[in-house]
Order: structure tokens, then sequence, then C-alpha cells
């Protein structure tokens, strides 16, 4: 999801910047649409993954420490599914009961344990070419 990647632009810049930016200068330095990169802003404020600074001069940091914010903490803020499927969600539904004895199960399973891993790059990883 092109959002999703604009979201992740957004709090690179604002660990690099490590001060105050607001969205048009995001926007700019980043390549990312304003009016997204905006929306984003919000969204990361409600997750509470940067801090709003309002007035003339304001804009965001980040909240927390690049070390502290995860790229599935930043996917999360901007409402993306992490799960890559029903089945491996924590409830485990399974609309045959099967989630025990599935052999797909256990590939997507596999598939959720890397796609975790992959996304507990921190934003300090990312930074220090770690990630």
């Amino acid at each position: 999801n092109i959002s999703s990647d604009y979201a992740i632009r957004a709090m690179l810049f604002l660990s690099l910047a490590e001060r105050r930016a607001n969205a048009a200068e995001i926007s700019k330095a980043m390549s990312v649409p304003v009016n997204t990169c905006k929306r984003n802003l919000q969204l990361l404020k409600n997750a509470g993954l940067v801090t709003p600074y309002p007035g003339v001069s304001g804009g965001y940091t980040l909240a927390k420490k690049p070390e502290e914010i995860s790229l599935a903490d930043i996917l999360r803020a901007v409402g993306e599914k992490l799960e890559v499927n029903r089945c491996v969600e924590d409830d485990a539904f399974c609309n045959r009961f099967a989630t025990e004895t599935c052999p797909v199960r256990r590939v997507y399973v596999g598939l959720q344990q890397a796609l975790d891993t992959a996304l507990s790059t921190t934003l300090r990883q990312l930074l220090d070419g770690d990630g």
C-alpha cells in the first residue's frame, strides 16, 4: 500500500531530522503528497507515534525514540492488517474448525513468523542499515 510507504517515509524523515517538522516540509523532502502526509501524521499521532505541536511554528516530532518504533507499529497506525491469513489471527478462526490439522495453515504460520520478524525492524535499524 503506497500510503503505508508514505507513513514510513514520514517517520524516517522525523527520525533523521531530530527536530520539529511540518507536513509540508516532510511532504516535499520525502516526495509524499501533502494531503496524504497530513492524514498519515494524524493517524500516527492517534497511535502515539508522533507528537503534534500546533501553531505557526508547529509541526511534529517522534513521540518515542527511533529504536522504540517498529515498522509494524507504523503500519498498524495507518490501518494495515499484518496477518497473512485470517487463521493466523489471535483467535485462530477457521470455518472448517481445522486449525490444528490444516496443512495450509502451517505454511501461513511460517509466513506470519517471517513477516513478524521483518516488521519488528525499528526505525533505528533502518537508519543504521541493519534493517
